[in-house]
């Protein structure tokens, strides 16, 4: 009876471990990509600048790597991805993937934590400042009334001494500091008013500088009759005055009782200049090498006077692979008036073990040019790396971005002729430890094509003008490109920390693991390493705000506007279009 006793207490126990143990546990590791564990699930792989490999995988073992065992089987694990210390820290209270979504599953390719405030921007030039303005009434008298509607403000002025007004405060900080400028406003006015300006401290002492005066324009209903709005344009001064720190305009009242209906304010060059040229990619060598004329009708029609062509390379010899065609091509281009240049890109570029054979590229162009006439020479080399496409690189873009200037140092070197490179327009805003990253490019580039791909104009304006400020402060010239190519349409999925959820953050080691899963977990507190995400929301992220496909007719209206304004800056170089069709 004891021993039968004993025998039940050990199958119980024996029950209770069978029940509390998966059937088959799951092991999230990160291993050397050249030493996985055998059957291992593959869910993402990471290059480094050194040419290493690690790779993130799902076992039913643990290996003899980086190893942490998962709450949920293998199955359940549909996506996976290493994040880097500052996302795992900004993702706590929530993040969004933005991929895009079949019938099958969801295909993330993007992170990102929610948006946080930031450093207001430059000012930009040309845009309705009035739909962005916030107008606050000044004076003691209490003898000023504004409102705003549809991008317009009303102000209505009772008779007094007292000075009083409206200030509209600027949601950006500074002025442009390398173009001429001029304050451009329509309105209608019943008597005169003063409008000024002010920089950081001339807020703080309430002193704003006078720009000009808004003469009387009518009544507002003999306007009405006439439909007409009349606008002034002044001079924006720029002493004594700190136009890095600008933050609003001031409208002062006049001693009588008076009325302002303000329809549009914005900034404009002072001088625009003749408009830059416009440039193309052409990607296939088939344009260039069978129908040349085909290809330079459509750069005619298109206004362009400057092509990026991918010029193929032999090798084994180390040489443009068809230099007769080329050279007949280039002087064919330069008869009418078309600089050539090659195009050639590779984000495995910047991998130290993968610089010495990119760089035969360049060294093939250079030969080429030196063997040639002046009349047959490319114009240049542009090379579209794109480094933040390499697996990794969000995981250290400080890493990424030195192997990149220094493989820009050294292609410089290699190809003894012009260097265009292609970067994208949230460039602008990338810091290095010995200064921003546009800063420490200018020495080794001569020209930078800003991949500005988005399709509103307000947005498009403020977007290129860091870059139009760079380029005239370094002597550089810089292309603003705009897309026109298919780009899907994507969704933002939005997640919020909770208990339960589809999303789930694990700590393996020092490193943060964010796994999507086809079925909801729930974590209890005392799981230390293990955050769930429930999914909140879904928002569209439609192909339509970054290209101009299928609106063509949209595009041709909008590049005359935009090459009048960049024009005003003397390094502007034109506008180059990606997968557009004249």
């Amino acid at each position: 009876m004891r021993r039968a006793r004993q025998l039940a207490l050990c199958t119980v126990s024996l029950l209770g471990l069978l029940m509390t143990e998966p059937a088959s546990a799951t092991w999230l590791s990160l291993c050397d990509a050249n030493t996985l564990p055998p059957g291992a699930q593959l869910l993402a792989s990471y290059a480094s600048t050194s040419g290493s490999k690690r790779a993130l995988v799902l076992s039913d073992t643990p290996p003899p790597c980086n190893t942490v065992q998962l709450p949920v089987p293998a199955s359940q694990v549909s996506d996976g991805r290493l994040l880097s210390p500052g996302l795992a820290k900004a993702i706590q209270q929530g993040f969004s993937l933005t991929g895009q979504q079949s019938a099958e599953r969801f295909a993330a390719s993007e992170v990102a934590a929610p948006e946080t405030a930031s450093d207001p921007s430059q000012l930009p030039l040309d845009v309705a400042l009035l739909l962005q303005v916030k107008a606050v009434a000044f004076g003691h008298e209490e003898r000023v009334s504004v409102s705003q509607h549809n991008g317009q403000l009303q102000l209505s002025c009772q008779a007094g001494h007292s000075p009083a007004g409206v200030v509209l405060q600027l949601p950006y900080r500074g002025l442009p500091g390398q173009v001429a400028m001029q304050l451009r406003a329509q309105y209608r006015a019943s008597a005169g008013f003063e409008i000024g300006i002010s920089d950081s401290p001339r807020q703080q002492r309430g002193d704003p500088l006078t720009l000009g005066a808004l003469p009387a324009r009518q009544s507002l209903a003999a306007l009405a009759i006439a439909g007409h709005t009349p606008s002034i344009s002044m001079p924006m001064p720029t002493q004594p005055l700190d136009t890095g720190s600008v933050q609003s305009f001031t409208i002062a009242c006049p001693v009588q009782a008076a009325t302002l209906e303000l329809q549009d304010l914005r900034i404009l060059p002072a001088r625009p200049a003749k408009p830059a040229g416009r440039s193309l990619w052409v990607w296939q060598p088939a344009a260039w090498m069978d129908e040349p004329h085909v290809l330079l009708n459509k750069l005619n029609k298109a206004g362009a006077d400057s092509v990026f062509i991918t010029v193929p390379v032999d090798l084994d010899s180390g040489l443009v692979a068809q230099p007769d065609t080329l050279a007949a091509f280039v002087k064919l281009a330069r008869q009418q008036a078309v600089k050539v240049w090659a195009v050639v890109g590779d984000p495995g570029a910047v991998i130290a073990d993968q610089r010495a054979a990119f760089a035969r590229l360049p060294a093939a162009y250079r030969q080429y040019n030196r063997a040639v006439a002046a009349d047959a020479q490319l114009a240049g080399v542009q090379f579209d790396i794109e480094p933040y496409l390499n697996p990794g690189y969000a995981l250290d873009p400080a890493a990424w971005h030195e192997a990149y200037i220094s493989t820009l140092t050294q292609l410089k070197q290699v190809a003894d002729m012009p260097v265009d490179i292609a970067i994208p327009f949230w460039w602008a805003t990338q810091d290095t430890p010995q200064g921003t990253l546009l800063d420490r490019l200018a020495p080794v580039v001569d020209v930078v094509s800003v991949m500005n791909y988005r399709t509103q104009a307000a947005q498009i304006k403020q977007l290129a003008q860091p870059f139009l400020e760079w380029a005239a402060h370094h002597g550089r010239q810089v292309r603003i490109g705009l897309e026109s190519g298919p780009i899907p349409d994507e969704v933002q999925r939005h997640y919020r920390p909770w208990q339960t959820g589809t999303a789930l953050m694990v700590t393996l080691g020092a490193q943060q693991v964010l796994l999507q899963l086809t079925e909801p977990v729930t974590v209890k507190p005392a799981q230390a390493g293990l955050q769930p995400f429930r999914f909140s929301h879904e928002t569209p992220v439609p192909g339509s705000a970054t290209t101009f496909a299928g609106k063509r007719s949209a595009l041709l209206a909008l590049l005359p506007e935009l090459e009048t304004l960049w024009s005003a800056w003397p390094g502007f170089a034109g506008i180059a279009l990606h997968e557009f069709e004249p």
